[in-house]
């Protein structure tokens, strides 16, 4: 992730904290934990006037279940974004997931929130000695798992994400999030704990769909 953000940079990105994790923003602590990374995208009209920037917190979820819009994963994030929104009202936010895979119905509630999530369909480790390609390439034949990728270079299609898509869609994504945070931010806590039991995570998930069919756009019956 960071290093696509650095590949991405020179497209009207400020990097907080290059290459680290995020603890603090706007010299106060990240509300709910450290940010996997964030960064500032400068918008522009079509003869390149600058417009304002959006504010990215990023969160990398590189693990092999599927993300849905009841997973805890998600809500790490969301929480986190919805605390910077709620406390900087005049700033624009746009929350970021990256991860192995997201199931289509956390595409729509993308849609419908306001943030992005860019599933690279790849799961990945890190250049180390101890990897054996004989055993990883084991792994991959018997356990199916062909979408291990070893490597620290920035993922081509995550680059074209962070050039190309995000500023196609961020002042809107970025409006609809800041209604979010205020109609619906008070459920992210609760959703985010991993151990919450099935039948409370599904009340506050049936909440936030309530909360979300009042936003403008939505289409929360998906």
């Amino acid at each position: 992730m960071h290093e696509a953000l650095k590949a991405a940079a020179p497209h009207g990105y400020l990097l907080v904290n290059p290459g680290e994790h995020v603890t603090t923003l706007f010299e106060q602590p990240v509300p709910g934990g450290e940010l996997d990374a964030v960064a500032m995208l400068q918008l522009l009209d079509a003869v390149g006037r600058p417009l304002g920037a959006v504010v990215l917190p990023v969160e990398v979820k590189n693990v092999r279940g599927w993300i849905y819009p009841s997973s805890w994963e998600l809500f790490q994030l969301l929480d986190k974004a919805a605390r910077l929104q709620l406390a900087n009202s005049d700033l624009s936010f746009l929350p970021v997931l990256v991860c192995r895979r997201a199931h289509k119905t956390t595409f729509f509630a993308a849609h419908d929130l306001g943030f992005l999530v860019v599933d690279l369909q790849a799961q990945f480790l890190p250049p180390s000695a101890r990897i054996d390609p004989a055993l990883l390439e084991e792994v991959r034949r018997e356990l199916g798992y062909l979408d291990l990728a070893v490597g620290d270079e920035a993922p081509k299609a995550l680059v074209r994400r962070l050039i190309h898509t995000v500023p196609e869609h961020a002042t809107r994504y970025a409006d609809q999030w800041r209604l979010t945070a205020a109609a619906a931010g008070h459920l992210f806590t609760a959703l985010r704990e991993e151990s919450l039991a099935p039948e409370v995570r599904a009340a506050y998930v049936n909440q936030l769909r309530d909360a979300a069919r009042t936003l403008p756009g939505t289409s929360v019956s998906r």
